[in-house]
């Protein structure tokens, strides 16, 4: 079995092995696990998204460090909006919506 498979249970890498990652970008398992961590975090867009036109780019914070993703929206939203990650659509890119108003909506 794979040292990290034996030591993480192949869900992803202990600090012991995150070199080991690094080395071997090939591992795309890892990479879907920290995505999925993504939905439900609130972000910020650094890039503002075009709704249908194209993506923007969100920086979130998932377990401690900061990661970008491209952020789909339904509709454009301007740099600077806070978003909410509410799915994903693989290979680093999410679909989010706006946070302020998703906040009023549980008021």
């Amino acid at each position: 079995m794979h040292p990290i498979r034996q030591c993480c249970a192949g869900v992803y890498p202990c600090g012991k092995h995150a070199e080991y990652r690094r080395w071997n970008p090939s591992m795309e398992e890892y990479a879907t696990v920290s995505d999925a961590l993504a939905i439900g975090c609130v972000g910020k867009l650094v890039v503002a998204t075009r709704g249908d036109r194209g993506p923007g780019e969100v920086l979130v914070t998932i377990r401690g460090s900061k990661e970008t993703f491209l952020a789909w929206s339904d509709d454009p939203l301007p740099k600077g909006s806070k978003v909410l990650v509410v799915e994903i659509r693989g290979g680093r890119t999410v679909v989010v919506e706006p946070w302020e108003q998703a906040q009023q909506d549980l008021s």
